[in-house]
């Protein structure tokens, strides 16, 4: 999957990545719970210059039930992408592992 030009996206939990803007939307594969296929990926507010993050809507629900929410930062909007999906490959073993209850989503992000 391409996101701009020379930046790839490659892994098998991804059917596909759009993106528009500052938004990004992520449709995962069917060995998903179904309802958390689809999440976004959006442009946080700016912090520093030269510094940009992504902010996800979905999360990770933890042990506790704490919520740790996607997201990723880089130089460019599409280095912030890349580490955002690279954190989620790490999130999950396997997505036959995976149930509804690991996953909660937000309309918007942060």
């Amino acid at each position: 999957m391409q996101l701009s030009e020379g930046t790839k996206v490659s892994h098998p939990y991804f059917v596909s990545i759009s993106c528009t803007g500052d938004t990004c939307e992520v449709v995962l594969n069917e060995l998903f719970p179904a309802q958390f296929r689809n999440f976004k990926l959006r442009t946080a507010p700016e912090i520093w210059d030269g510094f940009v993050e992504v902010e996800g809507t979905l999360g990770l629900v933890e042990e506790d039930g704490r919520v740790i929410w996607l997201h990723g930062h880089g130089r460019t909007f599409e280095e912030a992408i890349q580490e955002a999906l690279a954190r989620f490959t790490n999130w999950v073993v396997h997505p036959a592992d995976v149930c509804p209850s690991h996953f909660q989503l937000r309309t918007t992000a942060a």
